[in-house]
């Protein structure tokens, strides 16, 4: 089946009318001349030695101070430990939301993370 798309259209007839719009001249707008940018000059900056260490008196200070107030062995549960019989007052688990499907062909995406808190009493 073959579709004949030469299609002959005869023209629109023109519409005879008094009506002939008014048109306001465009406003003649001045372009500003650019003046050509002028290069300052930029002083050399001399390079520096950065120090990072820290002032004596301020690791004394953290030397003095006491440690017992926060214990990264306190803070968490051993994450690798082996398990012991009576049950942790504390567990953590968690998984990752994967994209499941499947838009992006063989390879995975992750949406996200979830944790899981349990404070047992």
């Amino acid at each position: 089946m073959k579709l004949d798309l030469n299609l002959k259209l005869k023209p629109a007839p023109k519409l005879e009318t008094d009506f002939e719009p008014e048109l306001e001249p465009e406003p003649v707008v001045e372009t500003p001349v650019e003046k050509p940018a002028v290069a300052k000059p930029v002083a050399e900056v001399p390079k520096l030695k950065l120090d990072l260490r820290l002032p004596k008196d301020l690791v004394q200070e953290l030397n003095d101070a006491d440690t017992n107030e926060y214990s990264a062995e306190r803070a968490l549960p051993p994450m690798f430990a082996p398990k012991d019989a009576e049950p942790e007052p504390f567990e953590l688990s968690g998984k990752l939301l994967m994209d499941e499907t499947g838009s992006n062909g063989s390879h995975d995406t992750i949406d996200g993370a979830q944790l899981q808190f349990k404070f047992k009493q």
